[in-house]
């Protein structure tokens, strides 16, 4: 298993919609096929929105090294 994914709502109307349907909000195709790239250009908009890291970033590293399986 790769880890697990940790959700954030901006309200519980957003949740309540996302519970409803969470497929609709899974990656698309069109995310999959590019991947590296529209994470490269979606960490430097979350850094220029929020003059942040992205605190994500961590936990999808330690996700992507984690080993197959456990």
């Amino acid at each position: 298993m790769l880890g697990c994914i940790t959700y954030r709502f901006a309200s519980d109307e957003h949740k309540e919609l996302f519970v409803a349907d969470p497929w609709k909000y899974e990656p698309r195709k069109s995310w999959l096929d590019d991947e590296a790239a529209l994470l490269k250009k979606a960490d430097g908009a979350w850094t220029k929105l929020g003059s942040e890291q992205n605190r994500g970033d961590a936990a999808r590293a330690e996700a992507v090294k984690a080993p197959a399986g456990g």
